[in-house]
Protein backbone atom coordinates (compact mmCIF):
# COMPACT_ATOMS: atom_id res chain seq x y z
CA UNK A 1 0.00 0.00 0.00
CA UNK A 2 1.52 3.61 -0.75
CA UNK A 3 0.53 6.60 0.89
CA UNK A 4 -0.50 9.19 -1.07
CA UNK A 5 -1.36 11.55 1.33
CA UNK A 6 -3.80 13.67 2.72
CA UNK A 7 -6.71 16.00 1.01
CA UNK A 8 -6.80 19.30 2.93
CA UNK A 9 -10.74 20.03 3.82
CA UNK A 10 -10.42 23.85 4.34
CA UNK A 11 -11.77 24.47 8.02
CA UNK A 12 -10.16 27.70 9.35
CA UNK A 13 -12.40 27.56 12.52
CA UNK A 14 -13.04 24.13 13.07
CA UNK A 15 -13.00 23.18 17.13
CA UNK A 16 -12.31 19.35 18.20
CA UNK A 17 -12.51 16.59 16.28
CA UNK A 18 -14.73 15.78 12.96
CA UNK A 19 -17.65 13.31 12.52
CA UNK A 20 -17.90 11.26 9.35
CA UNK A 21 -20.52 9.13 7.42
CA UNK A 22 -20.79 7.78 4.30
CA UNK A 23 -23.65 6.95 2.82
CA UNK A 24 -22.51 4.97 0.12
CA UNK A 25 -20.29 4.84 -3.36
CA UNK A 26 -18.69 8.55 -3.46
CA UNK A 27 -20.57 10.27 -1.04
CA UNK A 28 -18.79 11.34 2.43
CA UNK A 29 -20.69 13.65 4.74
CA UNK A 30 -18.19 15.59 7.42
CA UNK A 31 -19.30 17.75 10.15
CA UNK A 32 -17.53 19.74 12.95
CA UNK A 33 -17.85 22.40 15.63
CA UNK A 34 -16.39 25.65 14.49
CA UNK A 35 -14.63 28.03 16.94
CA UNK A 36 -18.19 29.96 17.15
CA UNK A 37 -19.58 26.62 18.75
CA UNK A 38 -22.05 26.31 15.81
CA UNK A 39 -22.27 23.01 13.65
CA UNK A 40 -21.42 23.05 10.28
CA UNK A 41 -21.84 20.55 7.44
CA UNK A 42 -19.76 19.15 4.53
CA UNK A 43 -20.64 16.67 1.83
CA UNK A 44 -18.33 15.30 -0.57
CA UNK A 45 -19.76 13.80 -4.28
CA UNK A 46 -16.59 13.99 -6.58
CA UNK A 47 -15.55 17.77 -4.95
CA UNK A 48 -15.79 19.14 -1.41
CA UNK A 49 -18.16 22.33 -2.47
CA UNK A 50 -17.79 23.81 1.40
CA UNK A 51 -19.38 24.27 4.34
CA UNK A 52 -22.73 25.34 5.55
CA UNK A 53 -23.96 25.75 9.09
CA UNK A 54 -26.34 23.18 10.99
CA UNK A 55 -28.47 25.93 12.68
CA UNK A 56 -30.36 26.57 16.20
CA UNK A 57 -27.64 25.07 18.28
CA UNK A 58 -25.11 25.77 20.19
CA UNK A 59 -22.64 23.26 20.43
CA UNK A 60 -20.61 21.87 23.72
CA UNK A 61 -18.66 19.04 22.21
CA UNK A 62 -18.07 17.97 18.91
CA UNK A 63 -21.06 15.93 17.01
CA UNK A 64 -21.50 12.41 16.19
CA UNK A 65 -23.64 11.36 13.32
CA UNK A 66 -24.85 8.26 11.95
CA UNK A 67 -26.79 7.07 8.60
CA UNK A 68 -30.05 4.75 8.58
CA UNK A 69 -31.60 5.27 6.13
CA UNK A 70 -31.25 6.63 2.29
CA UNK A 71 -30.63 10.10 2.26
CA UNK A 72 -31.44 10.06 6.49
CA UNK A 73 -28.99 11.66 8.74
CA UNK A 74 -29.47 11.71 12.29
CA UNK A 75 -26.91 14.01 14.41
CA UNK A 76 -26.04 14.36 17.89
CA UNK A 77 -23.87 16.61 19.97
CA UNK A 78 -24.00 17.80 23.89
CA UNK A 79 -25.14 21.36 23.92
CA UNK A 80 -23.62 24.19 26.19
CA UNK A 81 -26.75 23.03 28.69
CA UNK A 82 -24.33 19.49 28.79
CA UNK A 83 -27.18 17.70 27.75
CA UNK A 84 -28.05 15.21 24.41
CA UNK A 85 -29.64 17.03 21.33
CA UNK A 86 -30.95 15.25 18.07
CA UNK A 87 -31.85 16.77 14.76
CA UNK A 88 -32.45 14.78 11.42
CA UNK A 89 -32.77 15.71 7.76
CA UNK A 90 -34.47 13.16 5.68
CA UNK A 91 -33.02 14.37 2.72
CA UNK A 92 -29.47 14.88 4.26
CA UNK A 93 -29.72 18.77 3.94
CA UNK A 94 -32.59 20.14 5.55
CA UNK A 95 -32.71 20.14 9.41
CA UNK A 96 -35.62 19.35 11.73
CA UNK A 97 -36.11 21.10 15.14
CA UNK A 98 -33.36 19.94 17.38
CA UNK A 99 -34.73 18.11 20.72
CA UNK A 100 -33.60 17.06 23.41
CA UNK A 101 -32.89 13.23 24.58
CA UNK A 102 -32.23 13.98 27.98
CA UNK A 103 -29.28 13.80 30.80
CA UNK A 104 -27.73 17.28 31.81
CA UNK A 105 -24.39 15.65 32.88
CA UNK A 106 -22.75 14.78 29.87
CA UNK A 107 -19.05 15.24 30.09
CA UNK A 108 -17.64 14.54 25.76
CA UNK A 109 -18.96 14.44 23.03
CA UNK A 110 -21.72 11.56 21.89
CA UNK A 111 -21.08 8.57 20.33
CA UNK A 112 -23.88 7.28 17.64
CA UNK A 113 -24.19 4.31 15.13
CA UNK A 114 -26.91 2.57 13.46
CA UNK A 115 -26.87 -1.42 12.86
CA UNK A 116 -30.15 -1.68 10.72
CA UNK A 117 -32.60 0.10 9.15
CA UNK A 118 -34.32 2.07 11.74
CA UNK A 119 -32.28 1.33 15.03
CA UNK A 120 -29.89 4.10 16.01
CA UNK A 121 -27.94 4.19 19.42
CA UNK A 122 -26.06 6.81 21.03
CA UNK A 123 -24.20 6.88 24.17
CA UNK A 124 -22.48 9.91 25.45
CA UNK A 125 -19.75 9.89 28.61
CA UNK A 126 -21.42 11.01 32.26
CA UNK A 127 -19.53 12.45 35.70
CA UNK A 128 -17.99 9.56 37.42
CA UNK A 129 -16.95 6.79 34.23
CA UNK A 130 -20.72 6.08 33.84
CA UNK A 131 -22.09 6.37 29.97
CA UNK A 132 -26.07 7.39 29.18
CA UNK A 133 -27.50 5.09 26.21
CA UNK A 134 -30.51 5.30 24.37
CA UNK A 135 -31.81 3.81 21.25
CA UNK A 136 -34.32 4.95 18.94
CA UNK A 137 -36.61 1.86 17.28
CA UNK A 138 -39.83 3.70 16.03
CA UNK A 139 -39.07 6.01 19.32
CA UNK A 140 -36.36 6.32 21.51
CA UNK A 141 -35.87 4.28 24.63
CA UNK A 142 -35.08 4.63 27.26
Amino acid sequence: VTFVGWNPVSFDVLEGNPAAVARGVGRIDLFARGTDDQLYHQRFEGAWPGWTAVPGITAASGPAVSWWAPDRLDLFVRSTDDALWHTWAEDGVTWNAWEQLGSNELTAEPAAVAWAPGRLDVAARLPGGTFNHRWYEGGWFP
